[in-house]
């Protein structure tokens, strides 16, 4: 491929819109089965980083520990 192409490609790949917060949460909640209140003491709505397979949020357990945060976005129908 043409050094274009990849540029573009690329962009496909680590340069995408996060997420608005309340599809995240919904997509989140819906796939830990229960809040995020409920899991996480803490949970950053600004996503560190989004793409085109998802975004990624930090966010920390009941112990303290640090975790990452990755979800896919909402589903289609």
């Amino acid at each position: 491929m043409s050094p274009e192409y990849l540029v573009e490609l690329a962009k496909l790949q680590d340069d995408a819109p996060p997420v608005d917060w309340a599809e995240a949460i919904e997509v989140i909640e819906s796939e830990l089965g229960q809040p995020v209140d409920s899991i996480f003491i803490r949970f950053n709505r600004q996503p560190l980083a989004a793409a085109s397979i998802g975004q990624v949020h930090a966010a920390g357990l009941p112990d303290d520990t640090d975790v990452i945060v990755k979800h896919h976005g909402p589903r289609a129908n």
